[in-house]
């Protein structure tokens, strides 16, 4: 149905006519008054330290209406001086085919119905269509890192679980609060068909749902919060973790985004016989092993770290937890003892991938590490990126040449925790980076770790190709493998 955009109110501002972009003047100062029967609707926006002022520019022309081709081109405020023309929808000039205005504006406070802002772009009187607050969840470029002390209201409180569902933070973060409730906490074992899905899938269900992580897509959401109804009762006799197994269907399966059905083999665990320090682990991102007997469910789990174990666990499964930790990705088994069937689940933190540089390679980087399911974070300077917070999963990629300003880091990454540590640059460059960390102090055990060039002879011809040189090199590294072709191997071509 056809919809008119009617104002919402107007801006007041000092300038009389077509003001100057926000970025040459922040410090200038305006008003957005809006009809007094939207005042609930600015309820939290204070909260917020920037927000979008979308505008109908009522004094520009619509460049369609000169019936020359050229007003469609016209020239920016930026390129008088050369006269350079660029299409209209390539730049910022007022005259538009829509004549809307979209500032990124500095809220300065919110009285009543008028909105105080800083950074004006607009004329006195210009009429206002929406206001949207900034939020760095969703507006940031993808892999971006988030600006420090910039409020974004109420999305500050809660963005770290809906933004990051499948993530482990997310689940710590619902296990703690939901800590003395009836909620389980529902992992995979074993999966059958269903597309390339790997086990080691975690959420945590209550009565009212699926309150974080995910399972298979949500292709067994309404399964798993009636599993909760026989599993997360509390007191002294109390059921344990079980075993269920569970068929999906294909049109379930592909509905939620599978490729096709199968079958699930699933763990359920009341989520207060989850110990505390495996949730420590997962938040502060170390690699983790459960050991659950499920013939004895009500003894809970024994936590298995690299360095350490909860209590005591028999040898065999000791072995077999650790060989799961030293493994590329998070994988579960079950195992026979003479205590009973013993479950064994490994989890390891999701990969982050750092591209250090401005290169236009760093967002190549993150994007393919973003569709690769892992965390990329783009930085600019090597002063943004803190080694000490790189762990085993995590790869460093620095793209920078120079070696003043790259080598402290590389120092510091090559005697810390990160799994990867890569450099872009020429035979020549390797060498001389090479020379100037020895001279900063980094042995040659310490140097055998730099991947430098970094990426596999995949013989890449264009910056994406390099890419996936690298992170293929990544991978591995992370799994233990040897880069030759499936065709040459033998066994399993996914463990």
């Amino acid at each position: 149905m056809p919809h008119s955009l009617t104002p919402i109110g107007v801006v007041r501002t000092a300038e009389p006519d077509i003001a100057i972009q926000a970025r040459l003047a922040p410090g200038s100062l305006g008003l957005v008054d809006l009809d007094p029967v939207l005042a609930p609707a600015l309820d939290g926006l204070d909260g917020f330290d920037w927000a979008w002022l979308v505008t109908l520019l009522d004094r520009a022309t619509d460049p369609r209406d000169a019936g020359d081709p050229t007003a469609l081109r016209p020239v920016p405020l930026l390129l008088v001086e050369s006269g350079t023309r660029v299409g209209a929808l390539a730049c910022r000039h007022p005259d538009r085919p829509n004549r809307i205005g979209l500032s990124l504006v500095r809220v300065v406070g919110v009285d009543g119905t008028t909105v105080r802002f800083a950074g004006v772009d607009v004329a006195d009187g210009t009429p206002v269509l929406d206001l949207k607050p900034w939020v760095a969840a969703f507006d940031l470029p993808q892999g971006s890192n988030r600006p420090t002390g910039v409020r974004c209201g109420w999305f500050d409180a809660v963005d770290s679980l809906p933004m990051t569902l499948d993530t482990h933070e997310a689940l710590v973060v619902t296990a703690r609060d939901l800590a003395g409730h009836a909620a389980v906490a529902v992992r995979t074992v074993q999966l059958d068909g269903l597309g390339a899905t790997d086990a080691g899938e975690i959420a945590i269900v209550d009565h009212s749902g699926v309150r974080a992580g995910s399972i298979l897509g949500g292709a067994l959401d309404g399964v798993l919060v009636e599993l909760t109804r026989h599993t997360a009762n509390s007191g002294p006799h109390a059921p344990g973790a079980r075993l269920v197994e569970l068929d999906v269907d294909g049109e379930d399966a592909v509905a939620a985004g599978l490729t096709c059905g199968g079958h699930a083999s699933l763990v359920v665990q009341p989520i207060d016989q989850v110990p505390g320090r495996w949730w420590d682990a997962v938040a502060a991102r170390e690699p983790v092993a459960l050991v659950t007997n499920l013939d004895a469910p009500h003894l809970g789990s024994v936590v298995v770290e690299l360095g350490r174990a909860d209590a005591p666990v028999a040898p065999p499964l000791l072995d077999r937890a650790l060989e799961l930790l030293a493994g590329g990705r998070s994988r579960s088994v079950l195992e026979d003892s003479p205590d009973g069937r013993m479950l064994v689940e490994s989890l390891l933190p999701r990969p982050r991938l750092f591209a250090v540089g401005r290169a236009e390679l760093a967002a190549d980087l993150v994007e393919l590490a973003t569709w690769l399911g892992w965390e990329g974070v783009r930085a600019a300077e090597a002063t943004e990126v803190a080694a000490d917070t790189l762990g085993p999963r995590d790869a460093l990629i620095v793209l920078d040449h120079g070696l003043q300003a790259t080598g402290p880091l590389l120092v510091a990454a090559l005697r810390g925790r990160a799994g990867y540590v890569g450099a872009l640059g020429s035979r020549t460059t390797q060498r001389k980076r090479r020379e100037h960390l020895l001279g900063l102090g980094v042995t040659d055990a310490e140097l055998a770790r730099l991947h430098g060039p970094a990426g596999l002879d995949l013989g890449p011809a264009n910056r994406a190709e390099i890419a996936l040189s690298i992170c293929a090199e990544i991978t591995a590294m992370r799994s233990g493998r040897t880069a030759v072709a499936l065709r040459d191997t033998e066994g399993h071509i996914r463990t």
